[in-house]
Parts: C-alpha cells; structure tokens; sequence
C-alpha cells in the first residue's frame, strides 16, 4: 500500500464554504495536498478545478448522490439523470473516481415531502429490501459501464443501514455479490462501519481489493451498534478502532487513497479535527514494521 492521505472536504465544508478560495489554501497550509470533495458547492467544473489548482490541492474523487434529492443542492448532478455529465466534470477536475454516497431510495419513496429529509432517510433506510439493494447494485454497473470507457472508477460508500440483515441478507453484502467487480469499487467508511457493530479490520480482509477507497473516522464507545445513521463523532484514535490493526491490513490491499473525514465535532473546528486526525495517523504509521524497500 502507498496511499494518499487525504481530506474529505465535508469535513471542513461549513468552515470554508462562504470562500471556498481561502478555505482550499488552509486546507493546503494543514498539510493535505489531495482532497475529495462532497459536491462542488454551486460551482462549475471548470470554476472548482480553477480553484483548487490555485490552491495547490488534487482532487482524486468526488460524491454524488444516486438521484434526486432534496438533500442535494440545486442543480447538484446525480447519476440517475446525469451520468455522462459526470463523466465530464471528473475529467474536468483530474478526478479518477466518482462515488455514490448513498444508496437509492426504497421504490416509490419521496422523501422531499417530508419537514425534515434526514429524519425520512433514516426511515427509507428501515425499509429497505434485498430488492433495493439489488436497484442500486444495477445502477452502480450502467455507471461503472460508462465510466470505464473513459478510465473513470465507479465507487460505492457505505453508511451503516448496509450492515442491517433484511430478508436474510445485508446490503453490504448484496452490493458486493450484484456488481462487477471490474466495474466498481467500494470506499469503506470506517467510522460507520464500526457504528454498525463491525470488526473494520476483519471487514476490510474479507473485501480485499474491492475496496479502493478509505474514509477515516472513529466513532465513540457509546455508539451501537446502531445500523441507521447515528454516531457519537470523536477525534480520530479516541474512539473504539484500533488504527495500527487497520493501517497494517491497508498495507496489504491495494488502496488509491484515504481521506480523513470526521462528523461534527463539539467545541472544534472542522479543519482543526481534520489536522488532529492527520497527526494521528502519521504518528501511526511512524510506528508500524518498516517495509524492506520502502524504509
């Protein structure tokens, strides 16, 4: 493994969003130099590749929700209605991956009536069925279809609802089993997978090279397991994950990147959480074997 560590901009997305110019070169100066953004903030391509080469900063991936959703801003992309056009603004932005952040809707459920969209979420994701799980797994393939005519990955990120068993199976599962391994990957959430109860080291040997993609967070001792969307957000190593387990199965899978990405935390700034959780695991990975050739 010799992979980025990189930052997950939701992390810091309320900090810098009124001036995403300065807020990109502080992201810099803390130390990250690749980034993945959770949208492009009303931007177009072209405006956010301008910014972020000004800043200095990569971006290797960039989320996208499955379809439309009043989660979303406007004018926001989804790969239902807009996968070509995705496929242009990666290569606009020099991304090399495009992730879905949530899976699709259970069928014939509208959440944008609904006073409170996150609330309805947490209730789509009560219901849904081996079905659902099986309408995303279809779309993951178009997607990874189209996008690797262009050299483009498909990814998927986990929350927690994908380790709730339903109709005998877990989505997680399903996603694995229903999609093209040549087509899409997967970016394994960490910090809610360990939420849902899982054992992350463990979860990432039996996904082996499926998973491309990391985002790093914790999650508290007082957590779960909860197999919706609830996380009690901590710093990074001072939750429950063992960080020198995880980083030592890393090095053994193939791995493009790693993003640091953390909730909001109480009494710290975004940035100032994103700069602690780098410490953290470069202070990790300065105690791991040292790799003949790499050292």
């Amino acid at each position: 493994m010799n992979a980025h560590i990189g930052l997950q901009i939701f992390s810091v997305a309320f900090d810098i969003m009124g001036d995403l110019e300065a807020g990109f070169a502080r992201v810099r100066s803390a130390g990250f130099e690749v980034v993945e953004l959770p949208m492009l903030f009303g931007r177009t391509a072209d405006e956010m590749r301008r910014l972020l080469d000004n800043a200095g900063l990569a971006c290797h991936a960039v989320h996208y929700f499955g379809s439309e959703t009043p989660l979303a801003l406007p004018g926001s992309l989804n790969f239902t209605d807009h996968a070509e056009r995705i496929r242009d603004e990666l290569a606009t932005l020099g991304a090399r991956r495009a992730v879905m952040g949530l899976h699709l809707l259970p069928d014939g459920m509208d959440i944008s009536q609904n006073a409170d969209p996150l609330t309805a979420l947490h209730e789509a994701a009560r219901h849904m069925t081996a079905a659902d799980w099986l309408v995303t797994a279809d779309l993951l393939n178009a997607c990874g279809a189209l996008f690797a005519q262009s050299g483009l990955g498909m990814t998927y990120h986990n929350h927690a609802s994908e380790f709730a068993e339903r109709d005998g199976a877990r989505g997680f599962d399903l996603l694995l089993a229903q999609t093209e391994p040549e087509l899409v990957d997967f970016e394994l959430d960490v910090g809610w997978a360990a939420a849902a109860g899982q054992d992350v080291v463990k979860l990432l040997a039996d996904t082996g090279d499926r998973v491309r993609l990391l985002h790093l967070k914790d999650c508290g001792a007082t957590t779960g397991p909860d197999l919706e969307f609830e996380i009690e957000p901590v710093p990074l190593g001072q939750g429950r994950i063992d960080w020198q387990a995880l980083l030592l199965q890393c090095r053994t899978m193939n791995i493009e990147a790693m993003f640091i990405e953390n909730e909001m935390l109480p009494d710290m700034t975004g940035l100032d959480a994103a700069v602690l959780g780098l410490r953290h695991i470069r202070s990790v990975e300065a105690l791991l074997p040292v790799i003949p050739g790499q050292g």
